[in-house]
């Protein structure tokens, strides 16, 4: 594993520790209702497991978790009632699975991956220099991934 994903692996697990503890969460509380054992929630708070991503919706619909936070630490700890219904508006709208949800914050916390998604929609709105960008972006993943 390298030296960045354990940083990021490490930062999840203070900011689960952080949410716990704003919660005034027990471990056990928390495994009773994700229905997992208290030591798989002792490893996650403690950084030597990840949270799996079906227990990471589960957790964040429950306790009504920003995943934004969770995954970069920006924002607010907890979603507003806005920001719930719009993710639900998101789901419906774009019939997004709950795995969907995740995927897509996830992508939009990577820069580069955000950065051609903005891209992608500036292109839309038909933007040439976008476009252009976007190909020399699309064409620089191409030949990293070419063996």
């Amino acid at each position: 594993m390298s030296s960045n994903s354990e940083t990021n692996n490490s930062n999840k697990a203070q900011r689960f520790r952080e949410i716990v503890q704003v919660l005034n969460l027990r471990q056990s509380d928390i495994a009773i209702k994700l229905n997992i054992s208290r030591q798989y929630v002792n490893n996650i708070y403690h950084g030597r497991e990840k949270l799996s991503e079906e227990k990471l919706v589960e957790f964040a619909k429950i306790y009504n978790i920003n995943l934004n936070y969770y995954f970069t630490g920006s924002g607010e700890m907890f979603l507003k009632n806005d920001t719930k219904n719009l993710n639900i508006e998101l789901k419906e709208k774009f019939n997004l699975s709950d795995s969907d949800l995740v995927a897509l914050t996830e992508l939009l916390q990577g820069g580069v991956t955000r950065d051609m998604i903005l891209k992608f929609i500036q292109v839309k709105k038909g933007n040439k220099e976008a476009l252009e960008a976007l190909i020399q972006n699309l064409n620089g993943i191409k030949a990293a991934l070419e063996f």
